[in-house]
């Protein structure tokens, strides 16, 4: 398995697999496949992707979005690493 490791513009570090549909099983890697499409699909309004946070299923697969952290576990993870950080 193959790990893919990228660098934004900022101080972000995104890590994970590359090329995931080839690493499955082929039943896994179609499953995988359409549970994207149907994903981006309720994303996507006028062939534009405008989220709908009001949607459970997108609010759950969203970490960020305008520079906010919209996931909450995400955001209590982050805040309790800033907690345990600032008591040293």
């Amino acid at each position: 398995m193959a790990i893919a490791v990228g660098k934004t513009g900022g101080s972000i570090t995104l890590v994970g697999m590359k090329d995931v549909p080839s690493s499955m099983a082929y039943d896994a890697s179609r499953l995988f496949a359409k549970n994207v499409a149907n994903l981006l699909e309720l994303m996507t309004k006028d062939k534009k992707v405008q989220p709908d946070f009001e949607d459970e299923v997108v609010a759950g697969a969203c970490l960020t979005h305008d520079g906010q952290i919209r996931h909450e576990p995400t955001a209590e993870a982050i805040a309790a690493g800033a907690a345990k950080k600032g008591k040293k």
